[in-house]
């Protein structure tokens, strides 16, 4: 038979099978029927996701991105830039290498413009991206599985695998977090190239030639995630279009090259490939878990991993989000688990290998697996995390695929007609799988329900544990939580932290909650031995020192809080580059001295660095007015200021009190009474203003006057 004729037959055979509708059940006969079911599925199983709001590393891609935040206008910086740079404001190394992933930003950027801070609108493009992919997935599957025996669509392998991987709970992390659009237009886009590569083996079109390429240059630009498909395009024209002539394999492949020389000479162009760039906390093990580790544990530890996936595939029942330092301890090839894991995958992939071979498509599901996995695995790039779900995105196809096939192929063993026995337990599970998925998208609602959800489900876990007590605190904090409520609040928040630093006692960032925590609960002893554990470990975390200097204060250590003050100026100072110190940093430092009481040159000194960072720091103004008339008795100085800070905000009370209170020791009643009359005319309601208006009144002789004053006083301030 002609290879070219009978490759069209497969062709024509697959699209036969997607011509298959309901009719067995009386639903009308459509070709779109199986794509519309898919397409509805993926409503189904993320339609709740819509509602959700934005959760983890949302804000480094959008709602602190300062790129994205321009919409269309920041276009041009998203694809000329390292991913990152649009939060921090500069390029950074987080981890081994840069990250140019412009695609997935981009559309972020689009919909901040066409609708900003709607997460509803970004959630809603997620689903229906899953929605296409399943799709395309289906179309991909039928390319390579076409049905000779004319069964209903539903009964196919491309439908039941694509079942399984829509509703597989795993995935939840990557469609239910805005973020992971990435992985997800990563894969629609490797789906849509790959279909197209076998399209064009098929039917010889160059525009299937020209689909491929684009589909693959476009993958690349969402994420790095089709540099393993350099293999497994041909590793898939090899088994599923053995028959065809070898140079139109190589052709079919050529696109994938061109995409592949294509984006590596955009992104060495642009972001490098890591070094030369800032590294953030390059000794910071929250970002490398196997800092410091052998490579043979280290080896061990990736195994165990390994195993670990496909324990989750199995059985995705315990989900987390989180698997840093140390809820997957580093541990040795003397492991039995280790030695069962390396087992099972070698043993997995050598099947994968033989069964390939032996042209079992058993075989090139486990080798798709592996390959794609490769990227994410570990073993050859470290991914900057022990493991994490959305890793396995890509790979499941494969795996799934594989199951499917050795479920049909048992089946068919036991002498039993495999379709229907095979889709009746495809159904079951995916119904436990969907029920799973449904349910796991509420968790990704927000911070809050994500971190205290996955602070259970990856208890040793320093970053998951600290990440729930800080949305604690935050929660406690917010003005509209019910008094009540945000002592118990502070109290869990401070469990957690005490987790995350036995985990990891060198957590700076825990040490420096937990302070803040316990500053809450006017616990300001504990508070500032928690802030100065953060300062041994994390000498440059600034927050630290000026949050020390605040707690200082409240127990009148202004001797104490001045130093804090000072350090934290300086170690912003030492950054590279050096950190602003705000005009409201520089203000608090001198009013720490005010307080102080002995230190009136140094509160007017503070005070006048404040001023030269904001010229029209209308508080400052006031308080150095209040310090020259007080503290040095320097009346004339003490007027000037108060004048210059009312006269930037009138609203300012309290000013008016001192430039009045200033007037009258300087023997002028009559213009002090005038002072605190202009202060009402904008502070109505002060009752401060009034009792000294009274004072005033009564040195002058005029009771009335004074008892006038006297009782708006008492009735302003409650009867006080």
């Amino acid at each position: 038979m002609d290879p070219k004729k009978k490759s069209a037959r497969t062709a024509t055979s697959s699209t036969a099978t997607l011509d298959r509708s309901f009719s067995a059940i009386g639903a009308p006969v459509s070709s779109y029927t199986p794509f519309i079911v898919i397409f509805c599925l993926a409503l189904v199983l993320y339609g709740n996701s819509i509602f959700n709001g934005y959760a983890l590393d949302d804000s480094i891609v959008i709602t602190d991105n300062a790129y994205t935040k321009q919409g269309f206008a920041g276009l041009g910086k998203i694809f000329s830039t390292d991913a990152f740079e649009g939060f921090f404001g500069k390029k950074k190394d987080l981890v081994e290498g840069g990250r140019y992933r412009p695609l997935s930003i981009a559309t972020f950027a689009i919909e901040w413009a066409i609708s900003p801070k709607n997460p509803a609108l970004s959630h809603a493009g997620n689903v229906i991206l899953y929605a296409l992919l399943g799709m395309m997935v289906f179309a991909f599957l039928g390319k390579l599985f076409p049905d000779s025996e004319n069964r209903p669509f539903w009964q196919s392998i491309p439908f039941i695998v694509t079942l399984l991987f829509m509703a597989h709970p795993i995935h939840t992390e990557v469609v239910a977090n805005i973020k992971g659009r990435d992985e997800l237009m990563a894969m629609l886009l490797l789906v849509t190239g790959m279909y197209s590569a076998i399209a064009y083996i098929d039917t010889e079109k160059l525009s299937w030639l020209g689909a491929s390429g684009g589909a693959f240059f476009l993958a690349y630009l969402s994420k790095e995630t089709p540099l393993p498909f350099f293999l497994i395009l041909p590793l898939t024209i090899g088994f599923f279009r053995r028959e065809a002539a070898a140079g139109k394999k190589v052709i079919a492949w050529v696109p994938m090259l061109v995409a592949t020389i294509g984006y590596l000479g955009i992104r060495f162009a642009i972001v490098g490939f890591g070094g030369g760039a800032e590294t953030v906390q390059s000794t910071e093990i929250l970002n490398d878990p196997f800092l410091g580790v052998s490579s043979a544990d280290r080896l061990a530890t990736v195994m165990e991993t390994w195993g670990m996936y496909l324990g989750k595939l199995f059985f995705p029942i315990k989900l987390s989000h989180d698997y840093y330092f140390n809820q997957i301890p580093i541990t040795k090839w003397s492991d039995p688990v280790v030695l069962a894991s390396f087992g099972l995958n070698l043993g997995l992939f050598c099947t994968g290998i033989w069964l390939y071979f032996t042209r079992n498509a058993i075989g090139y599901g486990i080798l798709f697996y592996f390959l794609a996995f490769s990227i994410t695995s570990n073993l050859v790039i470290s991914i900057g995390v022990t493991m994490g779900e959305r890793f396995v995105f890509v790979p499941s196809l494969g795996f799934l695929l594989a199951l499917v096939l050795g479920m049909h192929a048992l089946i068919k063993r036991m002498g039993l007609a495999p379709h229907t026995p095979v889709l009746y337990v495809a159904a079951g599970i995916s119904l436990i799988f969907a029920l799973k998925t449904i349910t796991r998208n509420t968790v990704w609602k927000d911070n809050y329900t994500l971190f205290t959800t996955d602070a259970e489900t990856s208890p040793n876990s320093a970053k998951v544990q600290t990440a729930a007590g800080g949305v604690m605190i935050e929660r406690a904090d917010d003005p509209k939580t019910p008094a009540k409520d945000k002592p118990k609040l502070y109290r869990d928040a401070i469990e957690h932290l005490k987790k995350a630093t036995t985990i990891y006692p060198e957590h700076g960032n825990a040490w420096l909650l937990m302070g803040n925590g316990l500053h809450k609960l006017d616990d300001y002893q504990g508070s500032l031995s928690a802030y100065e554990k953060a300062m041994n470990y994390r000498p440059l975390l600034w927050d630290a020192y000026k949050n020390a200097a605040i707690t200082a204060r409240k127990i009148k250590r202004y001797d104490l809080a001045s130093a804090y003050y000072r350090l934290n100026i300086k170690t912003k100072e030492k950054q590279q580059p050096p950190v602003a110190v705000t005009a409201d940093e520089w203000f608090d430092y001198g009013n720490n001295f005010e307080e102080w009481g002995t230190k009136p040159d140094s509160a007017i000194w503070a005070y006048s660095v404040a001023l030269q960072k904001d010229p029209k720091m209308a508080k400052a103004l006031g308080q150095t007015g209040r310090v020259y008339g007080m503290q040095l008795n320097n009346l004339d100085q003490a007027i000037a200021f108060g004048e210059k800070a009312v006269a930037i905000d009138p609203k300012l009370d309290w000013v008016y009190e001192n430039i009045g209170i200033a007037t009258a020791m300087k023997g002028d009643p009559a213009g002090a009474i005038a002072i605190f009359q202009r202060g009402l005319a904008t502070n109505a309601n002060n009752a401060n203003l009034y009792r000294n208006m009274g004072v005033t009144y009564q040195t002058l002789g005029d009771m009335a006057k004074a008892q006038e004053c006297f009782a708006k006083a008492q009735q302003l301030s409650g009867g006080k």
